[in-house]
Order: structure tokens, then C-alpha cells, then sequence
């Protein structure tokens, strides 16, 4: 039989062309550069343009593939921490049931809060704050800079020493007429509490040790306004 002389219906003729292409493709699994250069010519594509395409679908492979093995390697990570939070639970069920007699809840094993433990270390409780003494004293030093409030009076002084030497505000004045820094003082009054600025002390009286000018503490006066006459 002469396969020259055989006529293919037109109407299957686009399938014979069809499956004749796969079943080439599957015959020619790759084509070199060439090939595919030379078919890309036949449909007028440029060399260059083969190339980027080329270039681009083995890009997205390379991703493709590292894609896939982060995954597997995803669920192959979660299937091992499975398996160990199992193997966890499993073994702390295993202790807890060993530890605990048997017939007994754990909380029997537990000391009573209210019965003493001789494994545990008692901590004595902190001693109360020691108060300041009362007894009136005389403390000397050299006068440094003086101690303002927040009204920004003057109300103190600080010696070299490192005391502080609070005065009634109402007396600032006189404090400064005759105290000046670098002046050597005599206080005589309560200490106070020590604090990491130094020690405080409440002062009824200052002396300037080098003029023998003595300020008292006075308390505050008030004054008195008469009402006009009618």
C-alpha cells in the first residue's frame, strides 16, 4: 500500500498536526540554542529576545525549586517539634504518675503553709527606721552656698561639711545680711535625718563664728490691718 496516495480528511487534519507535535515533543524531550534560535527565526522573534526568555524561565526554576525545598524543609521542622512536644508530654505524664503514691492527690506531698518547714530559711523582718535624735546640738562648719525652696527663698544653708542647715523662710533676709558663703557658723539646733545629700539639721540659732553675729529663729509675724472709718 502506497501511504503517498492516502487523503486525509480536512477536518481532522489540525488534529493530526496537533497530536503529531506532542508526540514529537515527547520524542525530543530538549533542543539545543540553535534549534530554538532557528525556530525563533521561521516566526521572525530576535536572537536577544530568545535569550531574555531563556533567561527568565530559568530564573523563575531556580525559584521554583528553592521554594520547594523550604517547604519540605517547613514541614519537615514541624513534624520533628511535633514529635517533641509529644515525647514532652509523655514524659512529664510519666513522672507526675510515678511521683505521686498511689491512693494520694500531689497536693497531700505538699507542706501546709501553716505548719513551720526546717529546709526553709527564715528571713528576719527589717528593723524600723531608726528616728533622728531630739536633743538639741551644736554643729560647726563653713558655709558653702545656700539652700533655696521651691518659692525660691532662701531657707538653708549648706557647710562644707556636708550638713544642711534649714532656717525659717520669713527669716531670709536676716540669714543673708549677716551669713555670706565662706563664712565660718556655730549652729545650735535638732539633727534631723541623714539623707544621701547629708545630714539635716534644723537650726534655732546661727552664729557667724567670725563676727559674732548671732540670728535667732523667730516665729512668723502676722500683720494687722485697721478697717477704714466710715
Amino acid at each position: 500500500m502506497n501511504n503517498s496516495k492516502v487523503r486525509i480528511p480536512k477536518e481532522i487534519a489540525p488534529d493530526v498536526f496537533a497530536l503529531a507535535a506532542q508526540l514529537y515533543a515527547q520524542e525530543n524531550q530538549d533542543y539545543s540554542l540553535e534549534e530554538i534560535m532557528q525556530a525563533g527565526a521561521e516566526v521572525q522573534i530576535p536572537p536577544e529576545v530568545i535569550q531574555q526568555a531563556i533567561q527568565q524561565i530559568q530564573a523563575k526554576q531556580i525559584r521554583e525549586r528553592d521554594r520547594q525545598c523550604k517547604l519540605k524543609l517547613i514541614l519537615t521542622s514541624g513534624g520533628i517539634g511535633a514529635a517533641i512536644a509529644l515525647f514532652g508530654f509523655w514524659t512529664y505524664n510519666t513522672v507526675a504518675s510515678n511521683a505521686t503514691p498511689s491512693g494520694r492527690s500531689l497536693e497531700a506531698n505538699l507542706p501546709s503553709p501553716n505548719l513551720p518547714n526546717p529546709n526553709r530559711l527564715e528571713i528576719p523582718p527589717a528593723p524600723p527606721p531608726e528616728l533622728p535624735p531630739t536633743e538639741e546640738t551644736t554643729f560647726t562648719g563653713e558655709v558653702k552656698q545656700y539652700l533655696l525652696n521651691p518659692e525660691g527663698k532662701v531657707d538653708g544653708l549648706l557647710l562644707n561639711n556636708g550638713l544642711q542647715v534649714k532656717f525659717p523662710p520669713q527669716m531670709a533676709n536676716s540669714l543673708v545680711g549677716i551669713i555670706t558663703p565662706n563664712t565660718k557658723v556655730s549652729i545650735f539646733g535638732n539633727p534631723g535625718f541623714s539623707t544621701r545629700f547629708g545630714q539635716e539639721v534644723r537650726a534655732k540659732k546661727i552664729t557667724n563664728s567670725q563676727t559674732g553675729q548671732i540670728l535667732v529663729e523667730q516665729p512668723p509675724t502676722t500683720t494687722s490691718h485697721n478697717s477704714p472709718p466710715t
